[in-house]
C-alpha cells in the first residue's frame, strides 16, 4: 500500500507523542497552603505522582490514580510500607489539569520547603500501571497494555494491602544478561539475589504478560507478589522509539554500567535526560539514587541526590553529570560508581525539539521580566521552565551582564568578557515558571525555553578540526554562541547563517559576543571545521580551534533557528534610510549586530521599548539608551536609517527576533 493510499483509508494517521505528555517535573516552594494545585501542563491528569520534600527527613509520598477513582482522593503509598496510608493527612485530587495537595502537611507542603512532584502518566510506549488480586496459587499471569514487541523492560511491583517489599525486575540485571530468575527489592542497599523458588518474572513482550510469583524472597504471603486476598500493583515501563513528529524517537533508556571508581565512565543513553535513576546490583552498596535536571545541578561539581527508600534530604555531591547523550560519573562512591560494580539505570529523556510538541504561543518559549525581590524563585516570571537566561543587573545604567543554563547551578557566565564560571547564590532554575531570586525592579531577564527553536548543549571538546555534536533542535541551527565554561581569556564564538558582505559564512568565520568587533577569519586553525556546511538538521560541527574545541575543557553551546511565526534569524545591508525587514511577526525582542565593522551588539524588547537600545556585550558597561525608535508591524520591523550599530549604509548586519 502506498503513502498515499494509506492517507486516504486513515492508516499511518496515528496521533504524534511528545514528552511532557507523559512525564512531567515539578520543583515547588511550599506555602502552607490547603488544596495547593499543581498544574501539569500538557499531560493534563496523571496516573502517577510521586513527592518528597527535598530539604527535611520526610518520606516520599507516592500516588496512583486508581487508588482514588472510587472516593476521588487518592491515599499516598510510603517508601517504607506497602499499606495505603489510611489518615487524610497526606491525600491528593487528580484534576484535569494535573493534582491538588489537600494538606499543608510537612511532607507535601510546608511555609518555606522545597519539593520536588515526579508525575507519570500511562502510554503505550512508555508505561503501564496495571493492578491484581493474589490469588495464592504459585503464581498468576499479569497482562500489561503496552506495544507488542518492545524492549527494555523494567518492572516495579508492590503490594497495597498489607506490608511486604517492593520487587524490581531490570532488563539488564546479573551483568546484562537479563536473568528473568533475579529480582531486586526498593528501599534495600542490596544488590540482586534470586528467586527463593525455582519461578521467575517470565516476561513476555509479544503476549504482553509477567507472572506474579507467591514466593520470591522467601516462603511466606509477604515476601512474594501472589498471596491469597491480597491487593497488588506494578508498573512496568520499556522502550520505543515512537516519539516525536516522526514517530522515531526514545524517549526512556534503561540500561547498565560498570563503576570505575573516577570521572572517566560516560554512559550514552542516546540523549540527554531529564531525570536519572541509579542503582548497583553487583553488590551489597549504595541506595536507588534519583538525579534529575530540575534541582540545582551543576554540570561539573553538583548533582543533588534523592535515594528511594530513604527519606532523608537531598545532599549535594558531585556524583554525575548530565551530558549531550547520557550521563557521566564524576567521582568514586558507592551509591553510583564503585569500582567494579554492576549498576542499572532509568533514565528518561529531556524535553529537546525531536520530542516536544510546536509551542502554542511565543511566550510559552520567551519571556522578558524585571524583578520583583522575591527571595523565593521566581524573581523573573515566566510561563514555562526556563533552560537559559540573559541577565542584566541595573539595566539602565552600567550593571553586568550574566548567562545561565541549566547544569550551571548558581552560577553564571558573563557576556560581556571572557571569564570563566563564576558563583552567584541567586541564579537558580529550580522552577517551571522563571528564574532565580532577590533580583529587584532594576534587573531584567531575557529568558528562553529549549525545544525546536532553541537548545543548549554541554560538551567535552576533543580538539579535532571535525567534531559533530547533536543539538536535537529538529532542524538546522541558524545561530551559534559557543563558550568555554572551564578556562579564563576564551571568547564568546558566535555564528550565523545568511548572506553577508562576502556571500554565506563559511567554516572560517565566527564573531566574538564579548567584542565590539566585526567578523573574523581563523586562518589554518577553524571554529567550525572544514569541507563546508559545518551544521545540519541534527548536528552541529565545531573545529580545532581553543575557543570552542580544546582538549578535555567543557563547553556551552546555544544554538537557535527560525520557526515561522515564532522567530526569525536573518540578514541585511544597512541603508542611510529607513529599512523594512519583514520576518512573519511583531517582534517582542531583537539582537542586530553588524559583521563587516566594529560596533557593539544592540538588544531591544517589548519592556523597555523599542526606542531603548540596550548595549549586549561587546565588552562594555553602558546601560541602554535611546538612539532612534524601531517600528514595528504584525509581520515585520523599520530600523531607522544611518545608524552606524544597527543601520549604516555599505554595512551587513544579523539579526534574531523573537515574536
Amino acid at each position: 500500500m502506498t503513502p498515499i493510499q494509506q492517507l486516504m483509508l486513515g492508516v499511518g494517521a496515528a496521533k504524534k507523542k511528545y514528552i511532557d505528555q507523559v512525564f512531567h517535573i515539578e520543583p515547588r516552594d511550599g506555602d502552607n497552603s490547603s488544596n495547593k494545585t499543581v498544574n501539569t501542563g500538557e499531560m493534563g491528569s496523571p496516573d502517577f505522582v510521586w513527592i518528597k520534600c527535598r530539604e527535611t527527613s520526610y518520606d516520599h509520598l507516592l500516588y496512583y490514580k486508581m487508588h482514588g477513582e472510587d472516593s476521588g482522593v487518592a491515599k499516598s503509598l510510603h517508601q517504607d510500607s506497602s499499606v495505603l496510608w489510611p489518615d487524610s493527612d497526606h491525600d491528593l485530587d487528580f484534576t484535569s489539569t494535573g493534582y491538588s495537595i489537600r494538606t499543608n502537611d510537612g511532607a507535601q507542603n510546608a511555609n518555606n520547603s522545597q519539593y520536588i512532584d515526579w508525575s507519570w502518566k500511562k502510554d503505550p510506549d512508555f508505561m503501564d500501571i496495571v493492578t491484581w488480586s493474589g490469588n495464592g496459587n504459585d503464581s498468576q499471569t499479569i497482562s500489561f497494555d503496552l506495544k507488542a514487541g518492545l524492549s527494555g523492560f523494567m518492572i516495579i511491583a508492590r503490594c497495597h494491602s498489607h506490608s511486604s517489599d517492593t520487587y524490581v525486575y531490570h532488563h539488564k540485571l546479573n551483568n546484562g544478561s537479563g536473568d528473568l530468575n533475579r529480582y531486586m527489592r526498593w528501599g534495600s542497599s542490596n544488590g540482586s539475589a534470586t528467586f527463593n523458588n525455582s519461578g521467575n518474572w517470565d516476561v513476555d513482550e509479544n503476549a504482553l504478560t509477567f507472572k506474579a510469583q507467591k514466593q520470591i524472597s522467601g516462603s511466606g504471603d509477604n515476601e512474594g507478589l501472589n498471596g491469597n486476598g491480597r491487593q497488588y500493583q506494578a508498573m512496568i515501563f520499556a522502550e520505543s522509539a515512537a516519539w516525536g513528529d516522526n514517530a522515531d524517537q526514545k524517549i526512556i533508556s534503561t540500561g547498565n554500567y560498570t563503576g570505575d571508581g573516577g570521572d572517566d565512565v560516560k554512559v550514552d543513553c542516546g540523549f540527554e535526560p531529564q531525570y536519572v535513576m541509579v542503582k548497583s546490583e553487583s553488590d551489597n552498596s549504595g541506595s536507588w539514587s534519583v538525579f534529575d535536571h530540575s534541582r540545582d545541578m551543576c554540570f561539573d561539581v553538583k548533582s543533588p541526590r534523592l535515594a528511594w527508600g530513604d527519606s532523608g534530604a537531598e545532599n549535594d555531591n558531585n556524583y554525575l553529570g548530565f551530558t549531550r547523550n547520557g550521563f557521566q560519573l564524576l567521582s568514586g562512591g558507592w551509591h553510583v560508581n564503585r569500582s567494579g560494580t554492576k549498576y542499572i539505570y532509568m533514565a528518561i529523556r529531556k524535553p529537546d525539539g525531536l520530542v516536544v510538541s510546536e509551542p502554542t504561543a511565543p511566550s510559552k518559549v520567551f519571556a522578558v521580566d524585571a524583578g520583583n525581590t522575591n527571595s523565593t524563585i521566581p524573581a523573573f516570571n515566566s510561563d514555562f521552565r526556563t533552560d537559559f537566561y540573559l541577565q542584566r543587573s541595573d539595566y539602565a545604567t552600567s550593571g553586568l551582564w550574566r548567562a545561565q543554563s541549566r547544569h550551571q547551578a548558581k552560577k553564571f557566565l558573563s557576556p560581556k568578557d571572557d571569564r570563566t564560571l563564576e558563583a552567584h547564590g541567586y541564579m537558580v532554575l529550580d522552577s517551571n515558571h522563571g528564574a532565580a531570586t532577590n533580583f529587584g525592579s532594576n534587573d531584567m531577564a531575557w529568558m528562553f525555553r529549549a525545544g525546536r527553536g532553541f537548545n543548549v548543549v554541554h560538551y567535552e571538546g576533543l580538539q579535532n578540526n571535525n567534531d559533530n555534536y547533536p543539538h536535537y533542535l529538529g532542524g538546522t541551527p541558524e545561530m551559534i554562541w559557543v563558550k568555554n565554561m572551564n578556562t579564563a581569556n576564551k571568547d564568546w564564538m558566535c555564528w550565523f547563517t545568511g548572506d553577508t558582505d562576502d556571500g554565506d559564512w563559511d567554516d572560517n568565520y565566527y564573531i566574538q559576543l564579548n567584542k565590539a568587533s566585526q567578523k573574523y577569519g581563523t586562518g589554518g586553525v577553524s571554529a567550525w571545521g572544514t569541507n563546508g556546511n559545518p551544521h545540519n538538521a541534527t548536528t552541529f560541527r565545531v573545529g580545532n580551534h581553543s575557543s570552542v574545541n580544546d582538549q578535555n575543557q567543557h563547553y556551552m553551546a546555544c544554538l537557535w533557528r527560525s520557526i515561522a511565526g515564532y522567530s526569525k534569524i536573518g540578514a541585511f545591508t544597512g541603508s542611510d534610510s529607513s529599512l523594512t525587514i519583514t520576518c512573519g511577526f511583531q517582534p517582542s525582542f531583537l539582537i542586530i549586530k553588524c559583521v563587516n565593522a566594529d560596533t557593539t551588539w544592540g538588544i531591544w524588547d517589548y519592556y523597555r521599548g523599542f526606542d531603548m537600545r540596550a548595549v549586549f556585550g561587546s565588552e562594555s558597561n553602558a546601560g541602554h539608551s535611546n538612539e532612534g525608535t524601531i517600528s514595528r508591524t504584525s509581520t515585520s520591523f523599520t530600523l531607522p536609517g544611518n545608524k552606524e550599530d544597527f543601520n549604516d549604509n555599505g554595512r551587513y548586519y544579523v539579526y534574531y527576533a523573537h515574536a
